[in-house]
């Protein structure tokens, strides 16, 4: 039990330091374009950010739940036991 709420804190904590990187880099690279333009380009940013963590995740619970390790989700037979 305590190896899983351990667990959960590092995801969490990780989670906040990925989501304030992503903040940055998008707020740094939507300051190069025209003014009329940043709004859209920063919410289209966030958005895909937020997108590309949900499906990573997906996977992850995907492989986690899987009977054979991963093996038919990655058709290598790759084994995570």
């Amino acid at each position: 039990m305590f190896d899983s709420i351990v667990t959960l804190c590092l995801l969490i904590g990780l989670e906040l330091v990925l989501g304030v990187d992503n903040i940055l880099v998008i707020s740094i690279l939507v300051d190069r374009l025209a003014e009329k333009n940043r709004e859209l380009a920063r919410v289209l940013g966030l958005s895909a950010a937020l997108m590309a963590r949900i499906l990573v995740l997906l996977l992850f619970l995907a492989l986690a739940n899987s009977k054979t390790g991963g093996s038919s989700i990655l058709h290598r037979g790759i084994s995570f036991s």
